[in-house]
């Protein structure tokens, strides 16, 4: 992540340039279209261009192409004959919401069948663990004050919480006290149950399967054995 590594304003110049020659003066380009956690626009990236669609995890336009929907997890798993798996497959890679449609994780999903094709074990495991930037949980976990950290506490035991949720963050401001939930909501690590208030964009939010809860867990293991090695007894 080049944010958590020192050299985000170099990416940030270089996306510019290359996003500058692909899209403002590319003559042979009728549409382009760009996919991410976080929106960039407020990097100042696209400088000249303009009249963006922005299409956001709450929009119902094209909110079931960002995953496997239930009917294709049935027609796969059916395809695969592995039929007897689909309440493993919904309770660790299910859960996301978009635009009020539940989707599937689309890589674990097919990580997991391809693991029941293909070797004699069974047990989901989190796939997320291997391909996400889960250094930003435990940053959050390691740096988070009491309240914060309780609040990390719920949602490992599968609680609730109520957040206000920012639309336009940018990883300049993940830092922020106020914008870690919306962070974590806009980067999978969390979803948003349902809108409680509208005008101050307030939601219940939750961790949405099991894959995710095992990355929390972990997480919060490994603090707290490097807490217990810095502190002794003292801390227990």
């Amino acid at each position: 992540n080049a944010y958590l590594n020192g050299y985000y304003d170099e990416m940030v110049n270089f996306l510019r340039n290359v996003f500058s020659a692909a899209f403002k003066t590319n003559d042979t380009l009728e549409k382009g279209v760009l996919t991410g956690c976080l929106r960039i626009a407020k990097e100042s990236i696209f400088t000249g261009l303009n009249n963006f669609r922005v299409v956001s995890i709450f929009d119902e336009i094209s909110n079931q192409r960002f995953g496997f929907t239930q009917p294709e997890i049935d027609t796969m798993l059916q395809d695969y004959q592995l039929k007897d798996y689909q309440k493993q497959m919904k309770e660790w890679y299910d859960g996301y919401q978009f635009g009020g449609c539940d989707i599937y994780n689309p890589w674990s999903a097919l990580m997991y069948v391809d693991k029941l094709a293909n070797t004699s074990r069974r047990e989901p495991e989190s796939f997320w663990a291997n391909t996400s930037g889960n250094d930003i949980i435990y940053r959050y976990i390691k740096e988070a004050n009491p309240k914060m950290r309780d609040e990390f506490d719920i949602l490992a035991a599968g609680g609730m919480i109520e957040k206000a949720v920012k639309d336009d963050i940018t990883y300049r401001e993940m830092d922020q006290i106020n914008n870690v939930y919306s962070f974590l909501l806009y980067t999978g690590y969390l979803k948003a149950i349902r809108c409680l208030d509208e005008d101050k964009r307030i939601y219940q939010l939750m961790i949405p399967n099991k894959e995710i809860k095992r990355v929390f867990l972990s997480i919060f293991s490994e603090w707290f054995d490097e807490q217990v090695e810095h502190s002794g007894n003292s801390f227990v």
